[in-house]
């Protein structure tokens, strides 16, 4: 069954596999079953969407970024869209000597722009 499913995916010409389930049991096999392997193409990026050894919640997050990386479109503003946070300028080069501490916000104070 997985590979005739390989087999579907590749004729679809797809070029990133996410894999959605609490471990990645999948992606290696993915990976090296890929039907066009034999000919040299190479595999899709396979990505693993959670990580059972990260409880923050961080592996879906770092999967997302894997997945902008390898060129698919992300809406990062719908990424966090319910959570509260805020832009903060960096300095855009090292020789820029400023220091820039994130302040935290005291209850009942105005959010800093």
């Amino acid at each position: 069954a997985l590979d005739s499913s390989l087999a579907t995916l590749a004729e679809l010409g797809v070029g990133v596999v996410v894999e959605i389930g609490p471990r990645s049991l999948l992606s290696a096999a993915a990976t090296d079953a890929w039907p066009d392997r034999a000919e040299g193409a190479a595999p899709p990026t396979v990505l693993a969407s959670l990580d059972p050894a990260r409880a923050d919640g961080g592996g879906f997050v770092a999967a997302v970024g894997r997945a902008y990386e390898a060129g698919l479109t992300v809406d990062f503003a719908g990424l966090f869209s319910g959570e509260e946070r805020r832009r903060i300028s960096l300095p855009g080069y090292p020789f820029q000597r400023r220091r820039y501490w994130v302040q935290k916000r005291r209850a009942g104070s105005t959010p800093i722009a």
